[in-house]
Formats: structure tokens, sequence, C-alpha cells
């Protein structure tokens, strides 16, 4: 069994930011009225998941309501500096199938954004991001609680016309409520952007994350076997990405996106090289239709092997090995929208903790 570092964060830390998000909203729906540039969004919908707990031999499928609020207000404006406050939060309920369910399943998701921009020149921008987010569970397995921090500086600057560059440093936190584990990261990074046609548009990304994990490192023993590290140093991971991105506009709108990733790591059966594509395309179909399709593969070659104990598993371990998603949304008048969509997730960790999922989710969104 690996060690881990008595880090558990508590509880109070996610309730306080749910109550900050609660008093934030309740100030932005004040402001809604009276604020010209606030907006208010709600979602609710049904949804089948058949594989709710993403366990690799599930044969259980689940029925869960969601619904969703998201509410943005501009606080200050003027011909320099734009600041905003948005929210957006979700409740998951699950549907009980008899009474050995009650207490019934659950999750509340709550995230509360403060951006500020700032134009020093007339081609440069300073930004400001502050993001926290909490989702707390109730007696959903596989799925803990957490609680996240995340603090991006960016400088922007645009020395011809239609080039644009961008300079950001992120750093964030990440911990979980039951397992008493995290992880710690900073990353800087460097993104290039011009058109290469009217209706063509490139980037490219080049960013590391260093990254600290609240669990000690593993070291292969010279018999082969993999255990802890005795001198109980934490797991640190370097994570190097290359990302290159074309943009298609016109009557079809065509996203093509290809990345690398290398990990160096302090911990055996961490290290590895990952290649990344996605595609999305969206479309107006008519009758105020709109149709959108979304593909992503990810592959992973891990250096080690590793069979880790169950309570060293973060999120983060795991990856999507392809996940394809098709969607369809009507806008019944102005402000009302109906949406249907379908995913097919095929997911995986060096643990080999592969699963599958089905989703169906049918929802309506009114917009204010």
């Amino acid at each position: 069994m690996t060690d881990l570092k008595p880090s558990m964060v508590p509880r109070s830390k996610s309730i306080s930011l749910t109550r900050i998000c609660f008093s934030a909203l309740l100030v932005m729906l004040g402001l809604s009225g009276r604020a010209p540039a606030s907006e208010v969004s709600v979602q609710a919908g049904l949804a089948y998941n058949s594989n709710p707990n993403g366990l690799p031999d599930s044969l259980s499928g689940q029925w869960t309501i969601r619904s969703y609020l998201s509410s943005g207000v501009r606080l200050f404006r003027s011909s320099r500096a734009l600041m905003r406050l948005h929210y957006q939060g979700g409740i998951e309920q699950r549907i009980p199938e008899g009474i050995t369910s009650y207490p019934p399943e659950g999750a509340i998701t709550n995230a509360l954004t403060l951006s500020l921009d700032y134009r020093p020149l007339r081609r440069a921008w300073l930004g400001f991001e502050a993001k926290g987010k909490s989702r707390n569970v109730r007696h959903i397995p596989g799925r803990p609680g957490y609680l996240n921090q995340d603090a991006t500086l960016s400088i922007d600057h645009q020395p011809i016309s239609q080039f644009t560059s961008r300079m950001y440093h992120n750093r964030s936190a990440k911990e979980y409520h039951e397992r008493g584990t995290g992880f710690r990261s900073h990353a800087t990074g460097l993104v290039i952007q011009r058109p290469i046609w009217p209706t063509l548009r490139a980037s490219l990304t080049l960013a590391q994350s260093h990254l600290r994990f609240d669990r000690t490192a593993l070291r292969c023993d010279a018999s082969g076997k993999v255990v802890a590290d005795s001198t109980g140093t934490a797991q640190r991971d370097v994570l190097s990405e290359a990302k290159a991105r074309l943009q298609l506009t016109g009557r079809l709108l065509l996203l093509f996106e290809y990345a690398f990733h290398h990990n160096e790591s302090n911990s055996h059966g961490y290290a590895f090289r990952g290649h990344k594509l996605v595609l999305v395309a969206t479309k107006q179909l008519g009758a105020n239709v709109v149709g959108q399709a979304y593909a992503s593969l990810h592959w992973r070659h891990y250096q080690d092997s590793l069979m880790t104990a169950p309570d060293t598993y973060l999120e983060e371990d795991e990856y999507e090995q392809r996940m394809y998603i098709v969607r369809i949304s009507r806008a019944l008048k102005e402000r009302l929208e109906i949406q249907a969509q379908y995913a097919y997730r095929r997911a995986s960790s060096q643990q080999e903790k592969l699963y599958h999922q089905h989703l169906f989710y049918v929802s309506m969104g009114l917009s204010h």
C-alpha cells in the first residue's frame, strides 16, 4: 500500500465556497434587471447513463435528473478595463430504483469566476482570472467531492494586424474531500494565432506544467516489486504540451486539434508520451436546428507498467481513449431551446481501469 500524506480537505472549505457562490448568485440575480450586460440561463433535463460509476464490469444503467444555472454580470467597464463575475451551478439527482436506494444519490457543483481585462496599450492586453469550484457528492461510489482553486495571469499582444500572441501563467490546486489527497500545479504557456485564409485560422500552443501530488512516489526495488518511496518523497510530474489547432468557418464550422504530451515523473509508472486528436463539426441544418458532432481520440504510452493501490487513484490519472458526441438543438423561441445528445466514452488509466459509457440526454434551456 502506498502511504498518503494527511492533507485531508476540511469540508468547511467547500461549504464556505458554496455560501460565497450562493451569495454572489443572489447579487447577480438582483442586478439582472438593472445591469445591461447581465445574463441568466437555466437548463434542465433527463439523462440515462449506462455505467454511472465508471466500473469496468457494470451492467446496470441509471436515470438522472440534471439541472444547471448560469449567471454573469459586468461589474465594471471603461475604455481600457472590463471586470466580470460569472456563476455556474449544477445539480445531479439520480432517480432511485426502489426503497433500497434511499437516500438518493446526487451531486451539487458550484463554480464562481472573476475575470479582469485591462488594455494599457493599443495592441496589448492584460488579463486575470480567478476561479473556485466545488463538488459535493452524496452516496456516489467512485466520484469523490473536491475543491478546486485556479488563477491565471495572461498577456496578449498584437504586433501586426490579425496576428496575436498570448503568454500566460496558471496556478491551481485540487483537493479531494474523502480521500485526503490531491495535487497542486503551476503552468506557463505561449499561444500564437493568425489567419491563413479569411475562413481558416491557425494557432500553436506550447506549455509546460509542474505538478506536485499529495501521495508518495513509487519505486521499483531490486526484486521488481513496486513499493512506496522509503523517504516519503511526494510524486512530482512535469507535463510538456505542444498543440496545433485549425478552425474553418463558413456554412460548416470545423475545428481540428492535435496535441502531443510528454510527462516526466519521479514516480514509477507515471511517465508517458501521448497523442490526442479532436475534431468538431457544427452546421445549421435549417428550421432553427443546429447539429454538432465531436470526436476525440487519445493514446498514451507509459514507460513502465503499474498496478497501484486503489486509494492512490485520482481522477487525473484517468484519460479518455475515445469519446464521441452527437448533439442536436433547436430554438423554439428567441430564448427557449431544446436539445438532444448522445455520447460514448471509453476511458482508462495506467491502472488498466478500462470502462465504457453510453449517455443519452434530453433537456430544455431558457436564457434571459
